[in-house]
């Protein structure tokens, strides 16, 4: 299994191997917005740091993260892929990666999440990893990862959404219901996250109030046999530059929704490996 990341992407993309798939897109509304004054430092700071001959790692336009632990850095004009490990560690399925996301707006680090339950910091512009934390919590491998401010968000299957921050005594965690396949941060509003799974519907948190999701997707109808359809999100993305969503789920079909109407649109799908929406 792979974990890919695209270059000019604010979040971690997954590679699951699907044979199912379905999408629901969704519309929200946009509350009024809060400042969130809680940061954390993971990670060293940049700010008065050295300036170094740019690494050969900066040239690569896709990462892949390995069952066995290997990042894998890929330039695709020259057509060639570089592998990245962490020290002189053994590879072990243990290390998996599960989940990654950029470190900052220049695309100068990657956060990888491993299945150990530690997150892992490489550095593009040296071209290797340079810090590793152990963020410990729940069950189950990480389904996303995220950043606010100077804060590392993660997610874990059990549910359990954690906001990494200075003191451990002040980390906020939100329990967003079991089975999780996914989180995602809306690049737009990095405070907000989407969640969902199997048979745990999407929904949307605001992680200035996090008592509650500030939306909850319902399920569609019943089915021509008048049979409930099981609720099986794998993956999710906010629309660049409006209030919407995209899912797509393992039940091969594709579905549209849009405020208080509904409109869906079934048809068949082929196998999807990866949810990565480039709009300009």
């Amino acid at each position: 299994m792979l974990r890919v990341q695209h270059r000019g992407s604010c979040a971690g993309e997954s590679a699951w191997g699907l044979s199912n798939i379905r999408f629901r897109c969704y519309t929200l509304k946009r509350p009024a917005q809060q400042g969130f004054r809680d940061r954390t430092s993971f990670g060293k700071s940049r700010g008065g740091a050295t300036v170094e001959m740019a690494s050969p790692a900066r040239s690569n336009h896709v990462w892949v993260g390995s069952e066995t632990g290997i990042l894998k850095g890929i330039n695709l004009q020259k057509k060639q892929a570089t592998n990245y490990k962490s020290g002189d560690a053994v590879l072990s399925r243990h290390e998996a990666v599960t989940a990654m996301c950029w470190g900052d707006p220049y695309e100068s680090e990657i956060f990888v999440g491993c299945l150990d339950g530690s997150v892992r910091l490489f550095s593009t512009e040296k071209g290797k990893f340079t810090e590793s934390r152990d963020c410990l919590g729940g069950e189950g491998p990480f389904c996303g990862l995220a950043v606010l401010d100077n804060s590392l968000i993660t997610c874990v299957q059990s549910g359990l959404l954690k906001v990494w921050r200075d003191a451990s005594s002040e980390n906020l965690e939100v329990q967003v219901g079991p089975g999780v396949c996914r989180m995602r941060q809306n690049p737009e509003q990095p405070h907000r996250v989407a969640t969902g799974g199997k048979e745990n519907c999407l929904k949307v948190w605001d992680l200035h109030q996090p008592q509650e999701p500030i939306f909850r997707a319902k399920n569609v109808r019943n089915d021509w046999l008048d049979l409930r359809v099981p609720i099986w999100d794998r993956d999710m993305q906010f629309l660049p530059g409006s209030e919407k969503i995209v899912t797509c789920t393992g039940h091969h079909q594709v579905e549209a929704g849009e405020d208080k109407y509904l409109h869906y649109i079934f048809r068949k799908v082929g196998h999807l490996f990866s949810m990565h929406l480039d709009i300009s």
